[in-house]
This record gives C-alpha cells, sequence and structure tokens, in this order.
C-alpha cells in the first residue's frame, strides 16, 4: 500500500475485547500493533456500538487504548467497533466484537 506521494505504508493490525458486555459500563480495549507485533502508540482510537459514534481514546506504549461506555450494555445484539485512520507510516486499522 502505498500514499499519495509513493511512500510504502506499513500494515497495521487490531483487536477489540469487551468486558462487561450486560453491564450498564462495558469497557472496551483496542490493542494496535504494527505488522511485527510492537505497538503502536499515540494512536487516536474511535470507538462506535450499532455504528454510531461513542467516544476515543490514544493508545499507550502498549499500543492499548481503553474506554469506557455508558448506557449502551445489557444488550448481547450491540456491535462494538474501534477504528483508526491510520497515518503517514501506517494504514487504517480496525476491529469488531
Amino acid at each position: 500500500y502505498s500514499d499519495a506521494a509513493g511512500a510504502e505504508k506499513q500494515a497495521s493490525n487490531m483487536t477489540l475485547t469487551v468486558t462487561g458486555r450486560y453491564s450498564k459500563q462495558p469497557q472496551l480495549r483496542a490493542t494496535l500493533t504494527d505488522s511485527g507485533s510492537q505497538p503502536i502508540a499515540g494512536a487516536a482510537v474511535t470507538f462506535f456500538a450499532d455504528g454510531e459514534t461513542i467516544g476515543t481514546a490514544d493508545t499507550d506504549s502498549s499500543g492499548v487504548a481503553a474506554f469506557t461506555t455508558v448506557g449502551k450494555g445489557k444488550r448481547s445484539t450491540t456491535v462494538y467497533e474501534a477504528s483508526w485512520p491510520g497515518n503517514a507510516f501506517f494504514e487504517p486499522a480496525s476491529a469488531r466484537a
């Protein structure tokens, strides 16, 4: 993958876990890594519930962005997603849970 200037971008990977899915405050944890499984720090990750933006959080030095949602729990059908648009060095990444 190359950007508009022709620079090669590295693949990025994201995983998303949800704890407390049936509680009133499910906790979302997105982990962002490069193709070598090294963490990508300082990336702004956007979180969604059923396609609606519910918040953002930056990844820490371990590549983890954590977000606690309010009022979206108690439904087993809620689809959570985390997304990162990429940057000058890495391709975009997203995950669903």
